[in-house]
């Protein structure tokens, strides 16, 4: 799935908050987030993805692999490529805001890498925005997302209790449902999830996509995330379907460390 596509619109009190200490932000991969942890979170991911371009004009050509993708181009216009990648998503909580937003630090590492920490505003519907200057994978998001503090809120606390989060905003629509389908215990839910999202304009853009989370509801936080996305673009030239699968497993959570 396009990055663009978890990227929303935060609220403006955790955005202003967040901007407030961009100043501090790392802008090299050897850096550590400079201001103080308030939780330090690890999760390992898996995802793979696979893409199917199309070009209307042929003269336009086929967008050639990269960023390690490997895939094969046909002579009627079609290039298949394919991705897959594991490592780990390090998050430092460093602020909480009156809003019920969280300000946190994010960066990964794996595969004999690892990015830059970027400073990330989470709101508490679960919308996240991020410093230009850097980038956030979609794994990377999708943890954030389930972090928000106002994310687990069903109709009632029962097998079958449902909620939804909707977004509407310059061109970008969103829905997402969720619904517990089982209560382990008093902490550990099962929670199962379907949505949708679009942007319009010139290039347009719609997936869906559907999954489970593992959820403790007392700290807040996913002990697993898998989700499955399918994802259209099409642009004037070019028709893009992706089919991404991500798997999310937290290792560790300076809340149960001690």
């Amino acid at each position: 799935m396009p990055t663009a596509f978890f990227c929303r619109c935060a609220r403006p009190t955790v955005i202003a908050f967040a901007a407030a200490l961009l100043a501090a932000t790392p802008v090299s991969a050897d850096d550590l987030p400079t201001l103080p942890s308030l939780r330090h979170i690890v999760f390992d991911f898996v995802l793979s993805a696979t893409q199917l371009t199309e070009a209307y004009d042929s003269g336009e050509g086929i967008d050639s692999p990269s960023n390690g993708n490997s895939g094969t181009a046909a002579q009627n216009g079609k290039y298949v490529a394919g991705n897959r990648r594991s490592g780990s998503v390090v998050i430092d909580v460093v602020a909480a805001t009156g809003d019920g937003g969280l300000v946190a630090d994010v960066r990964e590492i794996g595969e004999g890498q690892r990015t830059a920490a970027v400073r990330c505003a989470v709101a508490r519907d679960g919308s996240v925005t991020f410093d230009p200057r850097g980038s956030v994978n979609d794994e990377a998001q999708l943890a954030l997302r389930y972090l928000a503090r106002g994310f687990f809120a069903p109709s009632k606390l029962e097998p079958g209790g449902a909620w939804s989060i909707d977004r509407h905003e310059s061109g970008f629509r969103e829905r997402m449902t969720y619904r517990i389908e089982a209560l382990r215990d008093e902490v550990h839910v099962s929670i199962g999830f379907d949505g949708t999202r679009s942007v319009s304009g010139a290039r347009f853009l719609e997936s869906t996509e559907h999954g489970t989370i593992q959820y403790d509801r007392t700290l807040l936080v996913p002990l697993s995330i898998v989700v499955k996305t399918r994802t259209l673009e099409t642009n004037g030239t070019h028709r893009r379907s992706a089919d991404e699968a991500i798997d999310v497993r937290l290792r560790s959570d300076g809340f149960t460390s001690s």
